[in-house]
């Protein structure tokens, strides 16, 4: 039987327009290899107002090149405001109920590999995965919240900042394994001293470094 392989990105549908992009060749590129994979994400485009009717269902599926993509219900987001959050929150809200659904009909992943831009992707996959007893490997491709605290949306001493922290590190905790897309991102986990040589509770041997890489 075909290991099933989850991989959670709330932007890939921008990739399933495109036909191409980090998940859609990640998906491809293990079907390849004999894996059952399927790739889960939000039914907006990104900073557009055009979506994917999902009708009254919390999912849709549609397979593309024979990549099952499943759209999970959420509100269109244009900017980075409100609406952005609500966008946000209703993905990480419905995905839950989604899985368990897609789960039902198709069968429990082996992994779920969920890709953050936003970090609530990567809790969910932490979640979720712990109620099926799977292991989620959660993808890091941007080095948040300290790309909030770079362009001044939040400071780090603040109750914002600190609980944003707190979160960022609950996720590198818990996760059975870390994927980091820029080499030397595990520096600033050296930097905040919670690798385990340092006394802290995150084996680095558990991160991994995987480019976008280039298809020859």
């Amino acid at each position: 039987m075909k290991k099933k392989i989850w991989l959670w990105n709330h932007y890939a549908t921008d990739m399933y327009k495109n036909k191409g992009g980090r998940h859609y060749w990640f998906a491809e590129n293990l079907i390849k290899e004999g894996y059952d994979s399927t790739v889960f994400c939000a039914n907006t485009y990104h900073n557009k107002s055009e979506f994917i009717d999902t009708g009254k269902k919390k999912y849709v599926i549609d397979i593309l090149n024979g990549i099952p993509f499943v759209f999970v219900k959420t509100t269109t987001a244009l900017g980075n405001g409100l609406d952005r959050v609500k966008n946000i929150g209703l993905f990480y809200w419905n995905l839950r109920s989604v899985a368990k659904a897609y789960a039902k009909e198709h069968g429990k992943p082996d992994v779920i590999i969920a890709s953050s831009v936003h970090p609530l992707t990567m809790v969910a996959g932490i979640q979720i995965a712990k109620k099926m007893n799977v292991p989620c490997i959660c993808e890091i491709r941007d080095l948040w919240p300290e790309a909030i605290f770079s362009f001044n949306k939040a400071k780090e001493n603040s109750i914002l900042g600190k609980v944003l922290v707190i979160g960022e590190h609950w996720i590198y905790k818990k996760a059975d394994a870390l994927i980091f897309t820029k080499e030397g991102d595990t520096d600033y986990i050296k930097e905040k001293k919670w690798d385990t040589v340092q006394g802290g509770d995150i084996n680095l041997d558990k991160a991994h470094y995987i480019n976008n890489g280039v298809d020859v």
